[in-house]
């Protein structure tokens, strides 16, 4: 980010295990995480926004076959807004 100040970023937190659930704390605190990071690293927050999805958007289906999957499923992804 550093070295392309032009680029805004939505960085977006994930959970595993289930999909039915107003509970987004824990994929929020991910991605919270990741954005007071890059704000402590003296990255501007205008160029950052953060969402939670919960369980929303699983790679895997759920209930996830192994550990493997859930793993997968237990992310933080990174969504390239402007360049």
């Amino acid at each position: 980010m550093r070295s392309n100040p032009n680029l805004k970023i939505e960085i977006q937190g994930h959970i595993c295990c289930y999909t039915e659930s107003n509970d987004h704390d824990v994929s929020g605190k991910r991605a919270l995480a990741v954005y007071n990071y890059l704000i402590k690293s003296g990255i501007d927050k205008k160029r950052l926004k953060y969402k939670s999805f919960g369980g929303s958007k699983p790679i895997y289906a759920i209930p996830e076959q192994n550990e493997e999957e859930r793993e997968a499923n237990r992310r933080v992804e990174i969504l390239i807004l402007e360049k």
